[in-house]
């Protein structure tokens, strides 16, 4: 008898277990309001394709997948970049331009 004890309080113990897990396990998640400084869209590769930052987080503009001199790049504005399968910087927009600079 206490062996069935046992195995009913395992049985009990997998399935609570499992049903924990498929209640807070979702694959796609709902957001009110996400505040965050740069949000990477990365693929399986790990490559990033999209970049939307604040200023201070930028993304660096990328030659043969690597990114360039940040002394020689400094781009001071909000953004959003895509970028192709090699790690090339192929386009974007950013706004807050001042009237002396053009980051283009």
């Amino acid at each position: 008898m206490p062996k069935l004890n046992i195995l009913n309080s395992l049985i009990l113990l997998l399935i609570s277990t499992y049903l924990v897990h498929e209640r807070f396990t979702d694959e796609h998640v709902q957001f009110q309001e996400i505040s965050v400084e740069r949000l990477n869209v990365v693929g399986k590769d790990g490559n990033k394709y999209v970049v939307i930052s604040s200023p201070e987080r930028q993304a660096l503009p990328t030659i043969d997948g690597k990114p360039t001199d940040p002394n020689k790049t400094e781009r001071p504005v909000p953004g959003l970049l895509f970028f192709n399968s090699e790690g090339d910087e192929i386009g974007g927009l950013i706004y807050d331009i001042s009237p002396t600079n053009s980051f283009q």
